[in-house]
C-alpha cells in the first residue's frame, strides 16, 4: 500500500534534552509511549505510569517521584531501544 514508514529518531551529534523531547514525542516509534501530563507543565507519563521529564529544572523542582529522561537512564535506554535496532 501507500503507507509511509517514518525513520527512527536521529539521536547522534549534540542532542540536548529539549531536542530529545521534540524528537521522542513526535516520532511514530516512540511517541505512543509518552503522554503529556496535563496537570504539570513539562511532565510526561512514560508507558502510562512513570512520571518523567526532559527538563532538569522541572525534575529538580518536582514534588514526588519524577524521572529525568536522559542518556544512561534505564528507562530512556528502554524507550529508544526499538528505535535503534
Amino acid at each position: 500500500g501507500g503507507t509511509d514508514i517514518q525513520p527512527p529518531p536521529s539521536l547522534v551529534g549534540e542532542v540536548g534534552l529539549e531536542d530529545l523531547e521534540t524528537r521522542l514525542t513526535s516520532n511514530a516509534i516512540t511517541r505512543g509511549r509518552l503522554t503529556k501530563d496535563l496537570e504539570t507543565p513539562g511532565v510526561w507519563m512514560l508507558d502510562g505510569h512513570i512520571r518523567a521529564t526532559f527538563n532538569r529544572q522541572v525534575a529538580q523542582d518536582a514534588e514526588g517521584e519524577l524521572l529525568l529522561l536522559t542518556y544512561g537512564q534505564p528507562e530512556f535506554d528502554n524507550l529508544i531501544a526499538p528505535a535503534t535496532r
